[in-house]
């Protein structure tokens, strides 16, 4: 074979290997611009699939700097469950202050809504509880409570302002968890801002949003949930009745404690 035939193959394949080894772009899940009713219908979307898992990351820029706050969980016919992990918080906190973590806080929470109920179980409660491990709270304690706003937590909720979509903008493509995603930023009717990675079948496999407040020295805090394992079996055991304090009780055995 000549010099320049050589030559010739050998810039072949090294184009093919570079080829290969360039990552590929994400296909587009949609045929089209993806629109306001593609977001408006992801609800019922969700909804169709009736479980699945999710993971939340949460980015909070405080005056002390960015904390990160993970959780994970799963839903089900409308009953969800959460871990959240706020030791590394809290161990923070208490590094600040010389001290150490106090009982009840070196260890996950979790959180189980169903119905308009929800029960959050942080082993600290032992302590104010007199032994029960949960606490609960009706749908009025929980929306009046900003601490436990449901929304945050649960995806269903948080995909279902998507029905309220004003308008939407379309960024790009990105594959998420291994599915092709359209991203776009949406603008729902109380001015929040979203972006939404939507998949073909109009499933929303992550979503991102900031909370400009999210608590007195708290400051700015970044949300972003993925949703994964559409149609997946779930199961969500509720709490024992038997086990739980309403949290109007508590408030009160609090307050008279403080009498």
């Amino acid at each position: 074979m000549r010099l320049t035939a050589r030559l010739a193959l050998i810039a072949a394949v090294l184009t093919a290997l570079v080829a290969c080894a360039r990552p590929s772009s994400p296909a587009r899940p949609f045929g089209h611009a993806v629109s306001v009713t593609d977001l408006r219908v992801a609800p019922a979307a969700l909804s169709d699939v009736g479980s699945g898992r999710f993971e939340v990351l949460v980015l909070v820029d405080g005056a002390d700097g960015r904390e990160e706050v993970r959780a994970s969980g799963a839903f089900v016919d409308g009953a969800v469950v959460i871990d959240v992990d706020l030791r590394g918080r809290f161990a923070r906190a208490a590094d600040r202050l010389g001290q150490s973590i106090p009982r009840g806080l070196d260890t996950e929470g979790r959180i189980v809504l169903h119905g308009s109920m929800m029960y959050v179980r942080v082993p600290m409660l032992h302590e104010l509880t007199g032994g029960l491990g949960w606490l609960s709270a009706s749908s009025n304690e929980v929306n009046a409570a900003p601490a436990f706003e449901s929304s945050v937590i649960d995806p269903s909720r948080l995909v279902g302002t998507l029905r309220g979509v004003v308008e939407v903008r379309e960024v790009g493509h990105e594959v998420v968890r291994g599915v092709s995603t359209a991203q776009v930023s949406t603008t729902l009717p109380d001015g929040r801002a979203l972006d939404v990675w939507l998949d073909a079948q109009h499933l929303v496999r992550r979503l991102r949003y900031v909370l400009d407040e999210v608590g007195e020295g708290l400051g700015r805090a970044t949300i972003t949930v993925e949703l994964f394992d559409y149609g997946a079996p779930v199961e969500i055991e509720l709490p024992d009745p038997g086990e739980s304090i309403p949290y109007s009780d508590l408030v009160h055995e609090l307050l008279e404690a403080g009498a």
